[in-house]
């Protein structure tokens, strides 16, 4: 699998390296995608035609610049002549007859080598498929005209990329033959109209691809290795443009860019998730150094952003429902797994985005007249500044044979005299002859020229789709098919390992660049095999990790929360009755001890009666008569050890994911990270409902538990156990909008005053974090920031939310029921857990997934915080001594009183 991109190595020079990368499709992707692995091979850094070849082209021109199509020839030319030398005959060989490798089994093997993938972005196709940057038949790929690129999605679109497939076959070398032929014999022009009957109707180059030298014999057809390219192709093709057209359509739709202002304001606004969505801490509008990876976020997050931005409520509904589509799109497109299911969906999709994309051109943006945003202007001063600066330089060289011109950004030097002569291809015809020209003169006409290009104005735009990428969309599903998902064959991996030639440039010399970062990477491979042969000889052991680290590297845990007492919340204040109306009462205070006890009571008793079965021998319902005590025990004689809980900041939460792989997310209280999501108990009987509820974490707690009274009658179990909960204030979700419904759901926060405002919930029920992003055009509930409880943090409320099911691609494939692998249902069993409804007069019965007694209940003897093995033990602590906090109960006749003996 081939990777090659032509990249710059700083940011302030014009240093570049044209690298080529292979890895070995045999790996799993989930490998070759960690770099520290080390699994990409450095096969070659390519050569171009350099600065001085041109020159001495120009110079045989007589002045002139020689032809693009010229260039384009020579650079093509040489590419495949580099390409001739990496398929040298030792690789022929080890491609027909294969080669014998020990195996880690110690059996010999016999492998046959096969180029499976090469990915690069446009250009670069070009010079691999040997057709015409741009021509009438753009894609490398299929045979499809330049007026049918925005066709995506039709039946028309679909047979021509099937039965117009572009094939390396006898035909088209005949052709190439042909061509090079009457241009080396006959001594036809390169771009005259004898070569261009013959190549002009496939955008063919009178260029024999090296492939096709090469690799006849194994009928490789380069055209079908050439694979889709997620990241160029649409987050910084198609959805770039969409966005930047956006960007245009709110300087059109308001003066003195107040929308745009606005736009800039909502994405600062817009919480972080994860590892996935990052703080826009900068104005987007300006799309300052934006990376890949910075439009996917921007998309991910663009429904909220956009809602309820243009004034216009048609134009409005219409930058949501392509907003729509262009994410639902690019979620399946990336994909990590796919199905049969999945791929139908994403064959859908393409239709529909293609039918979108037209009907947004077709009203929107001829509706609504757009000009260039502000920095397209200026940069298109800029290019048009550096033509005919260039043109200049090639034009004074052949005419004076200088061999240096400078240019505008050199200082002047002080002895030159900028007024003796205007230059006369800028400035028109002069009577001065050429050979007085001076620097000074040659200078003294740019402000001039630079003063008409920087006064010109922005230019109408349209929203253009008839572009190659467009079209490599559709493309998609059937590439999949035959080579795997996406992200196998992105240029975003060869993407990621720009960054080891860009740091060994660092220690070169700035001459010969090529040969001594080729030098520096041999340098590091060998060093790295002397490293992994003395690791293997000796292994050390390492460190004691961190509890944190450890819990983050444990995959088979369902939740992590950590065993620290250092922040205890005494119980005493809260367990105290106050008037509704005492002055500084918080609402939320008022119930928190009853509806903890009343959480905590049916899984205390649960572990406590599993404890006495197991301490009889015998089942929790068997023999002895033990009963499950949701109908039995008082919520009241539950008791906390040292009346206190231990709160923290953060949990660890565990999850399957889509493509059966273990992650997690970190719910951090008072931060970004602390909304979660949980199943809906109601959707197992009525599937019409929504699947999931919606919750912000308030708290996170711990706490050593003890149930005071009696089990049956005459046991009593008063030894505590480790339970965990968490104290969240629920969402309610909000009924579609009938006028122009959004796909993202729509929550609110249930009154802080209401009884189902929040409730102590198990931390197994949680399925994973959630990306909650506030409705901005709707606004804050309380615009002066004094809320009603300091403990809900209302103060910041947004009267509207919505759900981003586009975070990640895991948190897309949740809503797409039954599609997902790793996505099983899960029982759900009756605990009592107070959940809020749509109906705020209602309450759901009490439902939850079924306790954990490993995982989430745990005896304070036998408490190792979940992470440790049998053999570990903390430092500082011997066996006859217990971690702060853990010492035995004892009950006195304070306790007792307490608790209504």
């Amino acid at each position: 699998m081939f990777w090659s991109d032509e990249t710059h190595l700083t940011n302030f020079s014009a240093a570049k390296l044209w690298p080529l990368y292979m890895f070995f499709g045999n790996e799993s992707k989930y490998r070759r995608a960690k770099p520290s692995l080390n699994l990409c091979h450095h096969v070659a850094y390519f050569e171009k035609p350099s600065d001085d070849f041109k020159d001495f082209v120009t110079s045989k021109f007589q002045g002139r610049l020689p032809p693009k199509s010229f260039m384009a020839y020579c650079k093509m030319e040489m590419f495949h002549a580099q390409w001739e030398v990496i398929l040298d005959d030792e690789l022929l060989d080890a491609i027909k007859n294969g080669i014998v490798l020990m195996c880690q089994d110690g059996i010999e093997r016999r492998f046959y080598i096969r180029i499976f993938t090469y990915s690069a972005d446009y250009p670069e196709k070009v010079l691999i498929a040997t057709i015409r940057n741009l021509g009438d038949c753009p894609c490398p790929r299929c045979l499809v005209t330049k007026d049918k690129l925005d066709q995506l999605g039709t039946e028309a679109d679909v047979r021509t990329r099937t039965d117009e497939a572009r094939r390396d076959d006898e035909g088209r070398h005949e052709l190439v033959q042909e061509a090079l032929s009457k241009i080396q014999h006959d001594g036809v022009a390169l771009s005259g109209k004898v070569v261009d009957d013959l190549l002009k109707p496939q955008s063919l180059h009178p260029v024999m691809s090296a492939f096709s030298k090469r690799l006849k014999f194994v009928k490789f057809d380069i055209f079908s290795a050439l694979v889709v390219d997620l990241l160029h192709e649409f987050e910084l093709g198609v959805w770039k443009a969409l966005f930047i057209h956006l960007l245009r359509i709110l300087e059109a739709s308001q003066k003195h860019a107040v929308l745009v202002h606005e736009l800039d304001r909502r994405y600062r606004l817009v919480p972080a998730f994860g590892k996935t969505i990052r703080r826009f801490t900068l104005n987007v509008s300006e799309m300052k150094r934006k990376a890949a990876r910075d439009y996917e976020d921007l998309l991910q997050c663009a429904i909220p952003v956009f809602d309820g931005l243009i004034p216009n409520q048609k134009h409005n509904q219409a930058v949501i429902s392509i907003l729509s589509v262009c994410a639902r799109w690019h979620a399946l497109a990336k994909l990590r797994m796919q199905t049969d299911v999945t791929l139908q969906l994403l064959e859908d999709t393409t239709a529909q985005l293609g039918a979108e994309f037209r009907a947004f051109v077709g009203t929107v943006c001829t509706e609504i007249q757009t000009r260039e945003l502000p920095a397209e202007t200026a940069a298109r001063e800029r290019r048009e500044r550096n033509r005919l600066e260039k043109e200049a330089k090639a034009a004074l060289k052949g005419k004076t044979g200088l061999s240096h011109v400078p240019s505008s950004e050199e200082p002047k030097s002080a002895t030159t005299d900028d007024h003796t002569l205007a230059q006369p291809h800028l400035q028109g015809p002069s009577t001065s002859p050429v050979g007085e020209t001076s620097y000074g003169k040659t200078r003294a006409s740019r402000p001039q020229k630079a003063a008409k290009v920087k006064g010109s104005k922005a230019k109408l735009v349209k929203l253009n789709i008839r572009t190659p990428k467009f079209h490599f969309l559709g493309d998609y599903v059937s590439m999949i098919r035959t080579f795997g998902t996406s992200d196998s064959s992105s240029t975003e991996m060869g993407e990621f390992m720009h960054r080891y030639p860009k740091r060994w440039y660092q220690r070169t010399s700035k001459r010969n660049i090529r040969k001594e970062i080729a030098r520096h990477e041999r340098k590091v491979a060998r060093i790295r095999g002397i490293r992994q042969k003395l690791n293997e000889a000796k292994k050390k052991r390492g460190r004691e990790i961190e509890e944190q680290q450890s819990a983050a590297k444990n995959p088979d845990i369902h939740h992590y929360i950590g065993i620290s007492q250092n922040y205890s919340v005494s119980l005493v204040d809260l367990s105290r009755v106050y008037a509704d109306d005492t002055p500084g009462l918080d609402p939320l205070g008022k119930g928190f001890l009853s509806d903890l006890q009343e959480h905590l009571l049916p899984r205390l008793g649960a572990a406590l009666f599993d404890r006495q079965a197991r301490l009889s021998g015998s089942p929790s319902t068997g023999e002895s008569g033990y009963v499950h005590p949701q109908s039995s025990l008082d919520p009241s004689w539950v008791h906390f050890k040292d009346y206190r809980i231990f709160s923290h900041k953060i949990m660890r939460v565990k999850y399957t994911t889509y493509d059966v792989r273990r992650d997690e997310d970190v719910i951090h209280i008072n931060s970004d990270g602390c909304n979660i999501m949980v199943r809906n108990p109601e959707h197992h009987d009525d599937p019409q409902t929504h699947p999931f509820l919606y919750a912000r974490v308030l708290g996170i707690y711990h706490a050593h538990v003890s149930y005071a009274g009696e089990l049956t009658v005459g046991t009593r179990d008063l030894y505590p156990i480790r339970l965990e909960f968490l104290w969240v204030r629920w969402y309610e979700l909000q009924d579609p909008e009938p006028e122009g419904p959004t796909p993202l759901d729509r929550l609110t926060f249930l009154p802080v005053t209401s009884p189902d405002a929040t409730s102590f919930i198990d931390p197994d029920t949680v399925l994973r974090g959630a990306h909650i992003i506030p409705r901005f055009h709707l606004g804050r509930v309380y615009e002066h920031g004094q809320g009603q409880s300091e403990m809900a943090g209302d103060q910041s409320d947004w009267k509207e939310y919505y759900v981003n099911r586009f975070a990640d691609r895991d948190m897309f494939m949740r809503y797409q029921i039954g599609m997902a692998v790793g996505h099983l249902p899960e029982h759900i069993s009756k605990v009592p857990v107070k959940y809020p409804t749509n109906r705020r007069e209602d309450v759901l019965s009490d439902v939850s997934p079924k306790p954990n007694p490993v995982s989430d209940v745990e005896e304070c003897v036998e408490d190792n915080g979940g992470m440790e093995s049998d053999n570990d033990s903390d430092e500082g602590e011997t066996d006859h001594e217990e971690a702060d906090g853990e010492e035995d109960i004892e009950i006195n006749d304070v306790d007792l009183v307490m608790f209504g003996y």
